[in-house]
């Protein structure tokens, strides 16, 4: 896969226009400097400049002197530049030509990043910094998401980014700043390249947020305290400063309602960010799954850090077979590192019983199995396209009982494991296969599963399918708004030789017969596979009858000016 660099390419045509407004030049006279000096063609500088390859470690050294002693740039751009060029020795370079900087302590205990550039997430990252700052009157925010979605690298990076600023690291006016820097986490688990890792294995609650803060603070008074004297005492010295105080995985912490009682209850100059698998209405920023660029950007990053040489179609099926969630894309690119085929990675990271499924949803779902919100996420694992609410409903058993279907549905979507819009349900791929292992382990509930699947959409293609010509434009778009899940449901009647069924659907004569949809909307080859289907299968029962109707059929074809 072609190594793209689009950073650093930025940080290239910066220089380049930097030079243009101090030096009075044109863009090609300064191309023509930079080419120059750094012994390239200008088309190369081009090149890099689109982000297409990056250049030597001595000559990006020369790219590093233009910016400090030709265009002036400050500290922050050599930083930035030298970071996305990959330079052996940033640091070094950065005080041989910008200096040393004095920086201002403050009381800080994040955690080393587990990534060593931040990816993509620019519209969150911004929304994040925004509400940090003083100008939002919002103390208490939230960022929620599935598992492995990244939040806590969100968290983290925002964080880092105001502690730079805070300490004078960087100078940037438009990153807010405080006096303290705190992070306090409950995560029991870290899913990492190299597999799963455990961490905290009781549950924190109220006082271990407490102990935290008073280390972090070098306030022992705190952790001496009595339990009723520590609430005081904390907010007492949180309200000292300006503080940031994040709260990681608050959904694994005992005593949540009291937490947030007492995070909500703390004063104006103390901000809090809080990450959880939960969705909650206290300013949330929610992270769905990463864009296609931006998951590519990031498979790209892993595999050149970790020696791993993909093509272009193998990190789209990485991307495509498992979706924007980071934790599994870092997972599998480090799985592959370690020797595993692509294929093998795949089924790795889909298969239900491993890491990466059980960091991601096995905290989420362990409570629900046995109730309402399980069934439904079981049942809607069915559905390979986005289904209605009564779909699911159907299938799950719980028609009749809508107030339950609604609840159990809005659990879900609070702990982020499916989303709506439009009336219709979604879930990541990552998150469906998990729901299907957990289907294909639950054998009694996937068989009656299975069945009112298939009444819902006999009863559904009964409704709108069918020769009523009456407004079937209106009747046949919405079949054709099933039709993925159609065939799946095909499928299975095919795999499990349903043949009563799949007469149903695709017999002209039957109410619920579909054939039409398919002639006119052009699925011909869904049509001439299952009537083919139901030839072979109506011949081998000795239905006459039915194989002699499918295979008229087969010979009709619509005519063109009659579709239009």
């Amino acid at each position: 896969m072609d190594q793209h660099y689009p950073l650093l390419g930025e940080h290239i045509t910066r220089l380049i226009r930097t030079l243009v407004a101090v030096k009075g030049w044109s863009m090609t006279a300064a191309t023509a400097f930079v080419a120059e000096r750094a012994g390239y063609s200008p088309d190369m500088i081009h090149r890099w400049r689109q982000g297409r390859g990056k250049p030597l470690p001595e000559t990006t050294r020369i790219l590093a002197e233009i910016g400090r002693t030709e265009a002036n740039l400050d500290r922050e751009w050599g930083e930035s530049f030298l970071h996305a060029a990959y330079y052996p020795d940033a640091m070094a370079l950065l005080i041989e030509l910008w200096g040393t900087r004095e920086l201002r302590k403050i009381p800080c205990n994040l955690p080393t990043p587990g990534y060593t550039g931040f990816v993509g997430r620019r519209k969150e990252i911004a929304e994040l910094l925004a509400l940090l700052s003083p100008q939002y009157a919002a103390n208490l925010i939230t960022v929620d998401g599935i598992g492995g979605v990244g939040k806590t690298a969100l968290v983290l990076e925002a964080a880092y980014r105001c502690l730079r600023a805070s300490t004078g690291e960087v100078s940037n006016r438009q990153l807010p700043t405080f006096d303290a820097v705190l992070f306090v986490t409950a995560k029991q688990q870290y899913l990492t390249p190299g597999g799963l890792l455990t961490g905290i294995m009781t549950q924190p609650a109220l006082h271990d947020l407490f102990r935290e803060v008073g280390l972090a603070l070098d306030r022992h008074e705190i952790i001496q305290a009595s339990p009723q004297d520590q609430p005081l005492k904390v907010r007492d010295a949180l309200s000292r400063q300006r503080t940031l105080l994040v709260v990681d995985n608050l959904e694994t912490m005992e005593d949540k309602q009291e937490i947030m009682a007492f995070l909500f209850r703390l004063p104006p100059q103390v901000k809090v960010v809080i990450t959880t698998r939960e969705r909650t209405l206290y300013t949330p920023i929610r992270l769905e799954e990463m864009e296609e660029e931006e998951s590519l950007h990031l498979i790209e990053k892993e595999a050149r850090e970790k020696s791993v040489i993909l093509s272009r179609e193998q990190a789209l099926s990485l991307y495509h077979r498992l979706g924007g969630i980071p934790a599994a894309l870092v997972y599998a690119i480090g799985q592959v590192a370690s020797g595993y085929s692509v294929e093998t990675v795949l089924d790795k990271v889909r298969d239900a019983s491993g890491d990466v499924a059980h960091f991601c949803f096995e905290g989420s779902v362990a409570p629900l199995r046995g109730k309402v919100p399980h069934a439904l996420l079981m049942a809607m694992a069915l559905f390979p396209k986005r289904p209605v609410r009564e779909a699911i409903a159907h299938a799950a058993g719980m028609h009749a009982n809508p107030l339950a279907v609604e609840d159990g549905l809005a659990q879900l979507q609070r702990l982020s494991l499916v989303s709506q819009q439009d009336g219709r349900y979604h879930m990541l791929p990552l998150t469906r296969e998990y729901a299907l292992a957990e289907l294909a382990a639950h054998p009694v509930f996937e068989r009656e599963a299975r069945k009112r699947w298939v009444e819902w959409y006999i009863h559904f293609a009964e409704e709108y399918g069918g020769k009523d010509w009456k407004e079937w434009h209106i009747h046949f778009d919405r079949v054709e708004e099933e039709w993925e899940n159609l065939l799946a449901v095909f499928n299975w009647c095919g795999l499990h030789e349903r043949y009563d069924e799949l007469r149903i659907f695709w017999q002209p004569e039957s109410k619920g017969g579909i054939e039409h949809v398919a002639s006119i909307y052009g699925y011909w080859n869904d049509r001439l596979t299952w009537l083919h289907w139901l030839i072979q299968a109506s011949e081998r029962r000795g239905d006459w009858t039915a194989a002699v109707r499918a295979l008229l059929d087969v010979g009709y074809i619509p005519s063109p000016l009659w579709v239009i």
